[in-house]
This record gives structure tokens, sequence and C-alpha cells, in this order.
């Protein structure tokens, strides 16, 4: 994920409407969410929303692998580190629990 960002800014690749995809994607996970505090789900449904968090948190890497090299980052590099860690942390948090359809 970090050299996919990493050759996008080397090759000038303009992955701009990847923030749309991010923002879609990012709603509809949260719908997801919603569904499974206030529903009863089947373990099914788990993997695949652990799935779809893992796969966003996944293009969260990338866009800010690129926003970072490209220098567009408004914050500082701390801020940019803690963006890392956070996706980082979330993927091996869901990778952890989908194999035994655990609580979300």
């Amino acid at each position: 994920m970090i050299l996919v960002g990493y050759f996008a800014n080397n090759w000038n690749i303009n992955i701009y409407p990847l923030y749309y995809f991010a923002f879609l994607f990012t709603i509809i996970t949260t719908v997801s969410m919603i569904y499974y505090t206030f529903f009863d789900t089947s373990i099914r449904y788990k993997k695949n929303l652990r799935l779809g968090i893992i796969l966003l948190m996944s293009v969260y890497i990338i866009l800010s692998t690129y926003t970072n090299l490209s220098k567009d980052y408004e914050h500082d590099i701390i801020h940019a580190t803690l963006d890392y860690y956070t996706s980082l942390i979330n993927i091996f948090s869901n990778l952890s629990s989908y194999e035994n359809g655990g609580e979300i």
C-alpha cells in the first residue's frame, strides 16, 4: 500500500479521484456499522464488514503516502505518522478477529 502511494507520486499519477471513492466507502462502512449495531447479524456479515474496514484502511494508507510525499499534507510529520499508525492498527485489529468472527 505504501509502495502504491510512493509510485503514484513518483510517476505523477493523479489519485485525487480516489479521495471520492474513500469518502463514499467511508459512508457505506458507517452505515454498515450502524446496521450491525442495531440489528442482530450473522458471522458472515461480521466477516464481510471486517474485510470492508481492512480495505478502507488500506485506501487511507495509499492516500496518506501520496499526500505526504507530494508535500500536500497540511499538518506536521507527527500527524502524518499518527495517520499511518492508526490505519495500521485498524488493519491488524480487524485481521486478528477476521478468522473467528469476533465482535467488532
